[in-house]
């Protein structure tokens, strides 16, 4: 998707993760199926991507994984999620399906809100 919208930088794509610490590697049966990163402000939580090997798709790993994330997020009582996906990933039913409503948008991108409820 990066390639077909904003174009893919190899160079920029070499330096990931800039912030190793951020990401989670996703297991199941000590095989690797995929990662997230997440960055945590001071009122609320980033998600900065959600990656999921594509055999485990559509499986509901994708709910657990953001079902996981919004713990983390009530853990450190942050009230809001955020995330921006791109327009045609299909990923946007899910977040839609789980309650994230979108906020804004540019040309390529859905920028996207979850309000927590307080525990």
């Amino acid at each position: 998707m990066i390639s077909r919208t904003i174009g893919w930088d190899e160079e920029l794509h070499q330096q990931e993760p800039c912030f190793p610490e951020r990401y989670t590697m996703v297991y199941r049966n000590h095989d690797l199926i995929g990662f997230f990163a997440i960055r945590e402000a001071s009122e609320y939580l980033y998600i900065h991507t959600i990656q999921l090997v594509a055999s485990f798709r559509g499986k509901g790993y994708g709910t657990t994984l953001l079902q996981h994330i919004e713990n983390i997020a009530r853990t450190k009582n942050l009230q809001r999620i955020y995330l921006s996906v791109f327009k045609e990933n299909p990923a946007q039913k899910l977040y839609q399906r789980l309650g994230y409503k979108p906020i804004a948008q540019d040309e390529y991108l859905i920028r996207m809100e979850k309000l927590l409820e307080a525990n």
